[in-house]
């Protein structure tokens, strides 16, 4: 059992430098933590476009955590790693390589968004009220950021009068 794990655990090292020098090759400064750090950057508004988005995050930063763990274990006889994390480190070094990974897939998702872009995504216009905007669960759908600014402009007019109604500005 303490070659398969050592194997396992020498597996792992290569497969997470072999990612480090593809990202470093992506012009991810750092490599992994390049890309971590591009990822960690991002807006929350950025990070929702993709359903994987914090899974993804997650799984990248614990197999930092485990890389620098197996760094700095002196015997790497005993069971670190697993099959499940080669393969995720594998996978993801594939889907870097056809241009699938988080931060391309959100590049593509940006550009598939542009004006100027003929296969653009068609935005619904924006014929919304407040009233609109909550009773409907669409509010993540194309638009729902100018909808939702649009509601929150009009909540906080209509809260803007009534203080003033109250403070005796406005009969």
């Amino acid at each position: 059992m303490t070659d398969f794990s050592k194997a396992l655990n020498l597996d792992y090292i290569a497969s997470y430098q072999a990612l480090d020098q593809a990202l470093q090759k992506k012009n991810y400064q750092g490599g992994i933590a390049g890309y971590l750090a591009v990822m960690e950057a991002l807006t929350w508004y950025e990070k929702r476009t993709l359903a994987t988005f914090d899974a993804e995050l997650s799984a990248l930063r614990a197999a930092r955590v485990l890389y620098n763990r197996l760094a700095r274990t002196a015997d790497l006889s005993s069971a670190i790693a697993t099959e499940d994390d080669v393969d995720y480190l594998k996978d993801l070094a594939k889907r870097l390589e056809a241009g699938c990974d988080p931060l391309a897939a959100l590049e593509k998702s940006r550009y598939a968004k542009k004006p100027n872009n003929p296969d653009a995504i068609k935005a619904e216009p924006i014929e919304s009220t407040a009233v609109e905007l909550h009773s409907r669960p669409t509010l993540f759908k194309e638009g729902a950021k100018k909808k939702a600014l649009k509601a929150a402009a009009l909540f906080a007019l209509a809260l803007t009068v009534v203080l003033k109604i109250r403070k005796g500005f406005i009969q």
